[in-house]
């Protein structure tokens, strides 16, 4: 068993000044300024149902354990954030129910008989949404509650619905048959009289295809998958403008490559033949787990970092402003990591508490890259569910069924698992971005403030333990009392288990904490005497006009141009986006308007944890050296070839700053700002 010390030093005092206490040697600093409110764009409030929600809305046996533990605060304090069988298999029926028949006046041409449609909708779909226990989280939720609903490719469509001819006639269903279909469920369910789905139009999203990348042919080809979203977009927004539809939903999300071809192939002409008429893009970055016959780990076959997202969302944000002029949200409607078995799955030597915990941690991964880019995420839903959707009739959870917040073994009984317990760490997480700093980016951070509480999300990407020191800045009284909630590991190989703790006072033990490798945790602090929040700062994020540029024969990239505001900045950080032909990223070196702001090393590279495809990394960049219009950028590979994607300049400027500590307080942020001199992205 892992033997946990726990080693955090931290400082308090009364007035605007960093105050330094005895400190322990820490491979991580971490610098909080529970005053400082963080706007990143728009945003600066945490939107629990945004982030902290699961997929589908399969619940375990509602006798034995109440839907409630899932939704309700005192629970894991989650709600669904993506469906993907509503549309297929309630809307339009299957099993004992008589399925809804093709429009006798229009034969042949896939249409859905509309009064079958409208009765169906306002019986049975109505009666399933407010009173089946799939729906009871999102009933209870609401008011707060982010949907996703995506139509599936192919399943339990009518087959006069679907596509004919080709290898996709079993796919996707005919586009104006669909489009009518969405409007009359738009008229029917959400927005017209006797609507009745609980989430707010505003917050009801439609993904019209599940993965179809999956089914791209020679009879179904990218432009073919263009060309469905944009015509049935207008079709809908024809009847129903407000609505909001997105897509590609796609499953291949490893864009690099050598060459970016499939960057050019499938997202870039998406993004700029559908970008006016989608209101969202939706991918799902996967970690895929392959696993032989005996039940042994063949290793990670499919790698999506947490490097890798962050590059992959600036991707996606710069080419819809280079195209459109203005940026479109990203919905993460599946992302974390699954098995692929040979032969029939076994736990003998990968266990599924191994499987698991690495879901989790490929979870929390992520999860951290979306806390720290809200502006740009519609939601983000892990491919977790609340049990597991294949034995629905009872008996032990499947081996292949990792990925469920409860399981049942072979007497009949439930449990919570580790991916639950990651969920009932974040429960009571909520509040405004706060500023937060951190010197290593191998620890993962995000902070947040509401009123006297302060909570602390902690990820440690490496395998290994990390101490920490953690400090505060600014007006914020005194600590009075912090606890932590946490999820570790405990032993390894088959004696491998998860540790589990929660509301473990820690408050006159500052001096002794350590973050063990993977360790997942949020320290909650309850301040005194402390001011509110009295200063606001700004994040703003600028795209560099070119995309995807080659590297020349000696790894310089060309001069690329970056538009921005900088006139009230008091820091800036430059965010790059990178693919190199060696396996890990190397050193780089990045120039401003010609001059070197310094290198980025290839060290610290637990936020790629072996992904060898596209990264992003981030450097502070001297306020003095930026123009308030045209900067140039170039970055230097040393030698090595491959591609510049992207190159992103996030400048923070303070929005409100009070009298009479105004000067105390910016001096004090842009202090905090600067002291990573060179970060690498989480």
């Amino acid at each position: 068993m892992i033997v946990m010390s726990k080693s955090i030093s931290v400082c308090v005092g009364l007035f605007a000044t960093l105050f330094v206490c005895e400190v322990l040697v820490a491979q991580t600093t971490i610098t909080i300024n529970p005053n400082q409110r963080r706007s990143i764009g728009n945003v600066s409030v945490l939107e629990r149902d945004r982030f902290f929600n699961y997929t589908e809305s399969l619940v375990p046996n509602p006798n034995l354990i109440p839907t409630s533990t899932i939704y309700s605060a005192s629970g894991l304090n989650i709600s669904p954030g993506r469906v993907s069988t509503e549309l297929d298999s309630i809307v339009v029926p299957f099993g004992n129910v008589a399925p809804l028949q093709e429009d006798p006046a229009r034969p042949g041409q896939g249409f859905i008989d509309p009064v079958q449609l409208r009765a169906g909708i306002q019986d049975r779909f109505r009666n399933f949404v407010e009173s089946s226990s799939r729906y009871e989280a999102i009933r209870a939720k609401a008011a707060t509650s982010v949907l996703v609903t995506s139509g599936r490719s192919f399943s339990r469509w009518p087959e006069y619905f679907r596509t004919s001819g080709g290898a996709v006639s079993n796919f996707f269903p005919k586009k104006e048959a669909y489009a009518e279909f969405l409007n009359i469920y738009l008229d029917e369910a959400v927005n017209g009289p006797n609507a009745f789905i609980p989430v707010n139009s505003d917050r009801y999203h439609i993904e019209l295809l599940n993965e179809p990348d999956l089914h791209i042919s020679a009879d179904f080809t990218h432009q073919d998958l263009i060309d469905y979203h944009r015509d049935v977009a207008q079709l809908v927004k024809a009847q129903h403008p407000n609505v909001s539809i997105g897509g590609p939903g796609l499953a291949i999300t490893g864009f690099s490559g050598n060459d970016f071809s499939r960057w050019n192939s499938t997202l870039k002409p998406f993004i700029e033949q559908a970008g006016t008429d989608v209101d969202f893009y939706s991918i799902h970055p996967y970690e895929r787990y392959d696993i032989a016959r005996n039940g042994s780990l063949i290793g990670r076959r499919v790698l999506q970092s947490p490097g890798r997202t962050n590059a992959t969302i600036d991707l996606i944000q710069a080419q819809q402003l280079k195209s459109h002029q203005n940026t479109l949200p990203v919905s993460l409607t599946e992302y974390g990591s699954f098995q692929r078995y040979e032969g029939e799955p076994s736990d003998e030597f990968y266990t599924r508490k191994q499987q698991q915990w690495d879901l989790s941690k490929d979870i929390r991964d992520k999860l951290f890259v979306f806390l720290n880019r809200p502006d740009a995420i519609l939601n983000a839903t892990p491919f977790v569910q609340g049990r597991d959707f294949v034995n629905t009739n009872g008996g032990a959870t499947r081996v292949a069924g990792d990925n469920v917040l409860f399981e049942q073994d072979t007497n009949g009984q439930w449990r919570e698992t580790v991916l639950a317990e990651m969920f009932r760490t974040y429960a009571a997480v909520q509040g405004e971005f706060i500023g937060i700093n951190a010197d290593n980016n191998n620890v993962q951070t995000v902070a947040f403030r509401d009123g006297d509480q302060v909570f602390l999300l902690l990820n440690n990407l490496l395998d290994s333990n990390q101490q920490l020191d953690l400090n505060f800045l600014g007006q914020f009284g005194t600590v009075t009392s912090a606890t932590v909630d946490r999820i570790f590991q405990v032993g390894s190989g088959l004696s491998f288990d998860t540790g589990f703790e929660q509301d473990v006072d820690i408050t006159s033990s500052f001096g002794n904490f350590t973050l063990s490798g993977e360790e997942g945790a949020v320290i909650t602090f309850t301040l005194n005497g402390a001011d509110g929040l009295t200063i606001d700062t700004r994040e703003n994020t600028f795209y560099s006009d070119d995309i995807v540029t080659v590297l020349d024969g000696n790894g310089v990239s060309e001069l690329i141009n970056i538009d921005a505001v900088v006139a009230d900045a008091i820091t800036a950080k430059l965010r790059v986006g990178f693919s190199t032909d060696s396996e890990t990223p190397e050193g780089f070196e990045v120039f401003i308007n010609g001059q070197s702001i310094g290198l980025v090393s290839a060290e610290a590279l637990g936020i790629d944890d072996g992904d060898g495809g596209h990264f992003a990394r981030e450097i502070d960049v001297p306020i003095a050296l930026l123009a308030d219009g045209a900067n140039s950028v170039q970055v230097d590979f040393n030698g090595n070839g491959g591609y510049l994607s992207t190159a992103a300049l996030v400048v923070t400027s303070a929005t409100a700053v009070p009298e009479p500590s105004s000067a105390v307080l910016l001096l004090l942020l842009a202090g905090s700002a600067m002291a990573g001199r060179q970060r690498k992205l989480t």
